[in-house]
């Protein structure tokens, strides 16, 4: 049975469904020049989807009317078929009424729809993914939004979506203190390098914002003066950019000992224009922190030093294997670099360097003695010169 209320309430949701579908079809009937994409603009797909939720919002609830809005006494009436279902009728017509959309005919129910138990639940859960669709379409008409900064040893690149077609976008970056200043006009892409930003002082904390614009073909009057734009979380350099992997740069076992050197990271920092290396920027906050093994077994060992030189004691005779981190004690979050390459010692190769040691010497001591031996002789054939020239007999002619 139909009461005033969801009379009144029916009408409402048939003219709503009716405006609905006006403006889908003029929504598709808006076709770009030169293209067979269906485009429009972000305020008119809102309007739509507005319409679409309460649309469905007013049948939803005309259903839930419908089914646990009379007393229980009526619902055992109707079970016992004791209760008929009568409409009241609106002035006007008999056979119709007028409404905000034009006339609507009407006619009363042949039966009244039995209550069912159990769909409350699934109409509250259509109502939300409803909304949600509708908040997600009034947020992302064209906005910039996931900004993400992309940072290691201080080659930084902020991040955005979504992938437009019909939107360009212009970065802007400033300090909590300075002017916006903006950086990749109006460009189709969803990333901007801004390294040579944040690298001028990386103790400052920037911000950045993306500024969405409609693409016009290149053609940039017409903009608005205030276009809808995303704000990026804060991002201080020297604390959130990540540690790059580090290097081995060389590594030597002698009898019980390790040395083992590191390798400073180049950065884009510069100063008197020279770029910085890693420990140049962070200096003694800068640690790193070597593990080695027994090349025969899985137990790691660790040391750390504020240097890029390790020095360890080590079984003489045994292999070891190694690996070095970069880390910054004094950070609360990205204190880790990724792990270096493995490197390993040998046998072989300590035996092949006592090997090379051993003919180098010989080889510097041959020739020594090569030397040694044809000064020695050019010496006494220079003596013996002289002398015999003068014992010599003399001719008499």
């Amino acid at each position: 049975m139909l009461l005033p209320n969801q009379q009144h309430m029916n009408l409402k949701c048939l003219c709503n469904l009716k405006q609905t579908r006006v403006s889908f079809w003029r929504w598709k009937a808006g076709k770009t020049k030169g293209s067979v994409v269906f485009r429009f603009i972000g305020l008119e797909r809102l309007k739509i989807f507005i319409s679409v939720l309460r649309t469905c919002l007013c049948f939803i609830l005309w259903q839930s009317f419908e089914e646990v809005g009379l007393p229980q006494n009526r619902r055992s009436l109707a079970a016992s078929g004791r209760l008929q279902p009568t409409l009241r009728r609106l002035p006007g017509s008999a056979e119709s009424i007028r409404t905000p959309c034009g006339p609507l005919d009407m006619a009363p129910p042949t039966r009244l729809q039995v209550p069912r138990p159990g769909t409350a639940v699934p109409y509250t859960v259509l109502l939300g993914w409803l909304l949600a669709q509708v908040a997600r379409a009034a947020d992302t008409t064209g906005r910039a939004y996931n900004l993400t900064w992309k940072s290691t040893n201080f080659k930084t690149i902020l991040e955005w979506e979504p992938k437009s077609i019909d939107h360009v976008y212009t970065v802007q970056i400033s300090t909590r203190l300075e002017n916006w200043k903006s950086k990749c006009f109006l460009t189709a892409e969803t990333e901007c390098d801004l390294t040579d930003e944040v690298v001028k002082d990386v103790g400052q904390t920037y911000m950045a914002r993306v500024l969405s614009y409609p693409a016009r073909n290149g053609n940039t009057t017409g903009f608005p003066e205030e276009p809808p734009f995303r704000n990026s979380p804060e991002f201080t350099p020297y604390l959130d950019t990540n540690l790059g992997q580090p290097t081995i740069q060389s590594f030597e076992q002698v009898g019980t000992k390790l040395n083992v050197t590191v390798q400073d990271a180049r950065t884009l920092v510069r100063r008197n224009g020279t770029f910085l290396s890693l420990r140049a920027v962070f200096g003694k906050d800068l640690n790193y922190t070597l593990y080695y093994w027994r090349a025969s077994s899985t137990g790691k060992k660790t040391a750390t030093t504020n240097t890029n030189e390790f020095l360890i004691d080590v079984d003489k005779g045994e292999n070891y294997c190694f690996s070095v981190q970069a880390v910054i004690p004094s950070r609360k979050r990205k204190q880790r670099s990724p792990e270096s390459l493995t490197e390993c010692t040998s046998r072989e190769q300590g035996r092949a360097r006592e090997m090379f040691f051993i003919i180098g010497a010989v080889v510097v001591v041959a020739l020594l003695i090569i030397v040694l031996s044809v000064t020695v002789y050019k010496c006494r054939k220079a003596r013996a010169g002289p002398s015999g020239k003068e014992s010599s007999p003399l001719n008499i002619a």
